[in-house]
């Protein structure tokens, strides 16, 4: 969970729990509130670790494409070899 999501819903929680009985239906709004705000930064959660699992997928694949083209592989290879000596 985001630092953002979980102030979110510490808030939120604190908001129902010094409420009296007479209050009811505020904290009942509060919970729901907080059980929406959970699901949401759940949900966010996963896009994120989806998009950062595509952006290092496109790194990889860009990587793979720069050392595919003609030249390049052996220019590489050369400069290392004459890092290496």
């Amino acid at each position: 969970m985001s630092g953002k999501g979980k102030t979110q819903v510490a808030r939120e929680w604190n908001e129902c729990k010094p409420l009296k009985s007479g209050q009811k239906a505020k904290a009942l709004n509060a919970l729901k509130r907080r059980k929406v705000q959970e699901q949401l930064v759940t949900r966010i959660d996963g896009w994120q670790m989806q998009i950062e699992e595509l952006l290092g997928s496109i790194e990889v694949r860009q990587r793979r494409l720069t050392l595919s083209k003609p030249g390049l592989k052996a220019k590489l290879v050369s400069a290392l070899e004459t890092k290496l000596r």
